[in-house]
C-alpha cells in the first residue's frame, strides 16, 4: 500500500480479508485522515487457529479516527501499536451494546506519541 501515500481515508467493510494471516502496518501516510475496519475482519471464525502477528499504526501525522468493529482482529496474537498519531481525536475498538473480543490474544497494547485523550471501549 506504499505507492497510495496521498489516501485520506481507508475503509474496509464487513467480513474483509478473513483468510490474511499477515501482520497489519498502516505506516507513513501523510494524509490519512480516517480509518475504519468493520465487524468481523481479519478474522475467520471457521479457523480456530490463533495468529502471532501485530497490528500497528505509526507515523500517520493527520490521522484523526480509528473505528475497528466488533471481533475484527480477534484472534491476533502479538502485539497492538498506535504511535506517532499526533492528530488522533477518536479511538473506537469494538462496542459497548455487544461482545466484542477484538486483539483478545493480545498480551499487551502500546499507545503512545498521542497528544489527545483517548477512550477505548472493549479489549
Amino acid at each position: 500500500m506504499s505507492s497510495l501515500s496521498s489516501i485520506e481515508t481507508i475503509d474496509i467493510g464487513n467480513d474483509c480479508f478473513s483468510d490474511v494471516t499477515s501482520e497489519v502496518r498502516l505506516n507513513h501516510f501523510p494524509e490519512l485522515i480516517s480509518m475504519k475496519i468493520g465487524h468481523r475482519s481479519f478474522y475467520n471464525e471457521d479457523n480456530p487457529d490463533v495468529i502471532t502477528k501485530v497490528f500497528q499504526m505509526y507515523n500517520n501525522s493527520k490521522l484523526v479516527s480509528i473505528e475497528i468493529g466488533e471481533y475484527s482482529f480477534s484472534k491476533y496474537a502479538n502485539s497492538f501499536t498506535l504511535m506517532k498519531l499526533p492528530s488522533l481525536q477518536s479511538l473506537i475498538i469494538g462496542s459497548i451494546e455487544n461482545e466484542s473480543n477484538n486483539f483478545m490474544n493480545v498480551p499487551s497494547f502500546s499507545i503512545s506519541s498521542i497528544n489527545e485523550t483517548i477512550i477505548y471501549n472493549d479489549f
